[in-house]
Protein backbone atom coordinates (compact mmCIF):
# COMPACT_ATOMS: atom_id res chain seq x y z
CA UNK A 1 0.00 0.00 0.00
CA UNK A 2 1.17 3.49 -0.86
CA UNK A 3 -0.28 6.70 0.57
CA UNK A 4 0.01 10.39 -0.28
CA UNK A 5 -0.72 12.78 2.56
CA UNK A 6 -2.72 15.95 2.06
CA UNK A 7 -1.03 19.30 2.50
CA UNK A 8 -4.39 21.07 2.38
CA UNK A 9 -3.95 22.15 -1.22
CA UNK A 10 -2.22 19.15 -2.81
CA UNK A 11 -0.90 15.69 -2.01
CA UNK A 12 2.65 14.68 -1.12
CA UNK A 13 4.46 12.15 -3.29
CA UNK A 14 3.25 8.57 -2.70
CA UNK A 15 5.18 6.74 0.02
CA UNK A 16 5.27 3.05 0.89
CA UNK A 17 3.21 2.23 4.01
CA UNK A 18 2.97 -1.58 4.23
CA UNK A 19 3.63 -4.87 2.44
CA UNK A 20 0.25 -6.07 3.72
CA UNK A 21 -2.40 -6.43 0.99
CA UNK A 22 0.30 -7.15 -1.63
CA UNK A 23 0.00 -9.36 -4.71
CA UNK A 24 2.46 -11.78 -3.10
CA UNK A 25 0.15 -11.99 -0.07
CA UNK A 26 -2.71 -13.20 -2.25
CA UNK A 27 -4.68 -9.95 -2.47
CA UNK A 28 -4.55 -9.85 -6.30
CA UNK A 29 -5.94 -13.38 -6.57
CA UNK A 30 -9.59 -12.41 -6.87
CA UNK A 31 -11.79 -9.33 -6.86
CA UNK A 32 -13.58 -10.64 -3.76
CA UNK A 33 -10.30 -9.95 -1.91
CA UNK A 34 -8.84 -6.73 -3.41
CA UNK A 35 -12.31 -5.33 -4.03
CA UNK A 36 -13.04 -5.27 -0.30
CA UNK A 37 -10.09 -3.13 0.80
CA UNK A 38 -11.32 0.00 2.57
CA UNK A 39 -9.93 2.61 4.95
CA UNK A 40 -12.09 2.85 8.10
CA UNK A 41 -11.03 4.36 11.43
CA UNK A 42 -11.11 1.27 13.66
CA UNK A 43 -9.74 2.69 16.88
CA UNK A 44 -11.34 6.15 16.83
CA UNK A 45 -8.03 8.04 16.69
CA UNK A 46 -9.00 10.04 13.60
CA UNK A 47 -6.56 8.17 11.33
CA UNK A 48 -7.73 5.90 8.50
CA UNK A 49 -6.76 2.28 9.07
CA UNK A 50 -6.96 -0.39 6.34
CA UNK A 51 -9.13 -3.53 6.21
CA UNK A 52 -9.90 -6.16 3.63
CA UNK A 53 -11.61 -9.52 3.35
CA UNK A 54 -9.34 -12.52 2.75
CA UNK A 55 -10.25 -16.21 2.59
CA UNK A 56 -10.28 -16.51 6.39
CA UNK A 57 -12.25 -13.32 7.07
CA UNK A 58 -11.47 -9.68 7.80
CA UNK A 59 -7.86 -8.53 8.26
CA UNK A 60 -6.99 -4.99 9.35
CA UNK A 61 -3.90 -2.85 9.93
CA UNK A 62 -3.86 0.28 12.08
CA UNK A 63 -2.40 3.57 10.93
CA UNK A 64 0.55 5.05 12.81
CA UNK A 65 0.31 8.28 10.81
CA UNK A 66 3.30 7.31 8.67
CA UNK A 67 2.72 3.61 7.99
CA UNK A 68 0.36 0.75 8.79
CA UNK A 69 0.98 -1.95 11.38
CA UNK A 70 1.08 -5.52 10.03
CA UNK A 71 -2.41 -6.78 9.11
CA UNK A 72 -4.07 -8.72 11.91
CA UNK A 73 -6.99 -11.15 11.81
CA UNK A 74 -10.18 -9.45 13.07
CA UNK A 75 -13.19 -11.64 12.20
CA UNK A 76 -13.99 -15.00 10.59
CA UNK A 77 -17.59 -13.87 10.08
CA UNK A 78 -16.90 -12.82 6.47
CA UNK A 79 -14.80 -15.81 5.31
CA UNK A 80 -14.90 -17.79 2.08
CA UNK A 81 -16.21 -20.76 4.09
CA UNK A 82 -19.08 -18.54 5.27
CA UNK A 83 -20.09 -17.85 1.66
CA UNK A 84 -18.69 -14.33 1.30
CA UNK A 85 -16.69 -15.13 -1.86
CA UNK A 86 -19.77 -16.47 -3.64
CA UNK A 87 -21.13 -13.35 -5.28
CA UNK A 88 -20.39 -9.64 -5.54
CA UNK A 89 -23.79 -8.88 -4.04
CA UNK A 90 -22.39 -10.35 -0.80
CA UNK A 91 -18.67 -9.41 -0.61
CA UNK A 92 -19.29 -6.14 -2.47
CA UNK A 93 -21.55 -4.90 0.33
CA UNK A 94 -18.96 -5.11 3.12
CA UNK A 95 -18.61 -1.64 4.69
CA UNK A 96 -17.28 -0.17 7.94
CA UNK A 97 -19.87 2.17 9.48
CA UNK A 98 -19.95 3.11 13.15
CA UNK A 99 -23.27 1.39 13.88
CA UNK A 100 -23.14 1.68 17.68
CA UNK A 101 -21.94 5.29 17.92
CA UNK A 102 -18.73 4.61 19.86
CA UNK A 103 -16.50 6.49 17.39
CA UNK A 104 -14.94 3.31 15.99
CA UNK A 105 -15.76 1.60 12.69
CA UNK A 106 -17.70 -1.66 12.84
CA UNK A 107 -18.16 -4.04 9.88
CA UNK A 108 -21.41 -4.89 8.08
CA UNK A 109 -22.31 -6.82 4.95
CA UNK A 110 -25.34 -8.25 3.22
CA UNK A 111 -25.67 -12.04 3.02
CA UNK A 112 -28.52 -14.22 1.82
CA UNK A 113 -30.38 -13.84 5.14
CA UNK A 114 -30.00 -10.06 5.36
CA UNK A 115 -27.57 -7.58 6.90
CA UNK A 116 -24.89 -8.84 9.32
CA UNK A 117 -22.75 -6.57 11.50
CA UNK A 118 -19.90 -7.05 14.00
CA UNK A 119 -18.19 -4.51 16.24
Amino acid sequence: MYCSLSTGGAFTAPTFWTTGYSDAGGWAGAQYYWGTIELPDLDGDGKADVCGRASGGIYCALSTGGSFTPPAYRSSGYSDAGGWAGAQYYWGTIRYPDVNGDGRADVCGRASGGLYCAD
